[in-house]
């Protein structure tokens, strides 16, 4: 069985961010995730545009993932909430456009409309987590005890 991938999705989001654009700042919290997604989903993502923010955050994520583990395998992002106590994890599809990610974000924030003042990573995470989990059997493999997964 693959190894469950062990690293803060925030910290490898920070390692990586924005290769692809020397003038873009990199996308921090909730809001503004929600905001540059809403601009590609209305404007496309062309290069230097706020939607190519939202694309790039999606692909500087799935390339921490590739970077690390195989593609498929159970992506836990820890330290997330307000005390920085929860897990969040989720498994990414073998394909994912940006619009739909972008939809996943915009539609996720406004459920939880709180989310916009927790970081980037975290929204991001969450409706990916919504979307994509992982099977309570991937969460036992975990090696911790996490909330809501059974006993060994």
């Amino acid at each position: 069985m693959k190894k469950p991938f062990r690293l803060v999705l925030g910290a490898m989001i920070g390692f990586g961010i924005f290769t692809g654009g020397a003038m873009a700042a990199p996308v921090e919290d909730g809001g503004e995730l929600v905001t540059v997604c809403k601009a590609l989903m209305a404007n496309g993502a062309q290069e230097g545009s706020e939607g190519a923010r939202c694309k790039m955050f999606l692909v500087d994520m799935v390339m921490a993932q590739k970077d690390t583990l195989t593609l498929g395998e159970p992506f836990r992002a820890r330290r997330m909430g307000p005390d920085e106590d929860e897990t969040v994890c989720f498994q990414l599809p073998d394909s994912l456009p940006f619009a739909e990610f972008a939809h996943k974000v915009t539609g996720y924030s406004a459920k939880h409309p709180d989310i916009t003042d927790r970081p980037a990573y975290e929204l991001a995470a969450r409706a990916l987590a919504e979307s994509y989990p992982c099977s309570e059997d991937e969460l036992k493999h975990d090696g911790r005890k996490i909330p809501g997964a059974a006993a060994q």
